[in-house]
């Protein structure tokens, strides 16, 4: 069930429960930070409840633009003094606008596919790398992105401010049981497809004729063993040089370029 929406203007304890996943879910609320991310996912036509603001945003050009253009447009703002302000974020210095979003409500995997893609992600928990796969993703194309137990909330700030509002381009599926989506998808003919580092294996270099789910795990334990049992195919990305390894985001990155930007290109 969608909790009800609190009424604008949220008071300064209720603001500060948004640093809390407990309380964002129970809210329904999530914090946005930064200018250009609050600017993209209004215009993408996320839910905003408002917004709250510093004093510098009457001091620089682009953030007074936008609390402005809000303003017209009907978004409630609220200014707070610098003490109440920087306890809504966990930056040395917040950027100076932060907008009150409305969470998407719970999502459930597509399946059968709709895509020739679905990136999952398996017990990512860092939350710089899942934000940044997220942005990659949305960047190639990608539309669905499945989140298993144990990787970063979607709404974590760190997941936020590296997607950069990406994850309003995706339908983003959180909690996932991924074992069980996995074995449902695969019996309506996706593969999957989980990524190893292991330069004998066979490297995808073109947008696969099946629909497929990639499987991206964390870095020191990579991905769980059942998984990599149920794949239809191990994947990974061939080594020239003396480092062993890539960061998940760099690696996955990497992963969906091969899969979705070179369609004439053999493997």
């Amino acid at each position: 069930m969608t909790p009800s929406l609190p009424s604008w203007p949220l008071g300064k304890s209720t603001l500060h429960k948004l640093t809390s996943k407990k309380y964002r879910q129970q809210l329904g609320l999530y914090l946005l930070e930064g200018t250009a991310a609050v600017h993209d996912a209004w215009k993408q036509g996320g839910q905003v409840l408002g917004v709250v603001h510093d004093a510098r945003v009457e001091e620089r050009v682009t953030e007074h633009a936008l609390v402005e253009e809000m303003r017209e447009a009907g978004i409630p703002l609220t200014a707070l003094n610098a003490a109440d302000y920087k306890r809504l974020s966990d930056q040395h210095t917040p950027p100076p606008v932060i907008a009150v979003m409305v969470a998407e409500g719970s999502a459930q995997p597509t399946i059968p596919l709709a895509d020739p893609l679905v990136l999952a992600l398996d017990q990512v928990a860092d939350p710089g790398n899942v934000g940044t796969l997220l942005r990659a993703a949305a960047f190639y194309g990608v539309r669905e992105v499945w989140l298993g137990e144990g990787t970063a909330e979607l709404y974590n700030p760190k997941v936020l401010r590296a997607a950069m509002a990406a994850h309003l381009h995706l339908k983003v599926c959180q909690p996932v049981d991924l074992g069980q989506a996995f074995k449902h998808a695969q019996k309506q003919g996706a593969q999957v497809h989980v990524a190893v580092v292991d330069g004998s294996t066979e490297v995808v270099r073109n947008q696969p004729d099946t629909p497929v789910i990639l499987v991206l795990g964390n870095e020191p334990h990579g991905i769980q063993q059942e998984y990599v049992e149920m794949a239809d195919r191990p994947v990974a990305i061939e080594r020239i040089g003396p480092v062993d390894s890539l960061n998940v985001a760099m690696a996955g990155t990497v992963f969906l370029d091969r899969y979705l930007s070179h369609p004439t290109r053999g493997a």
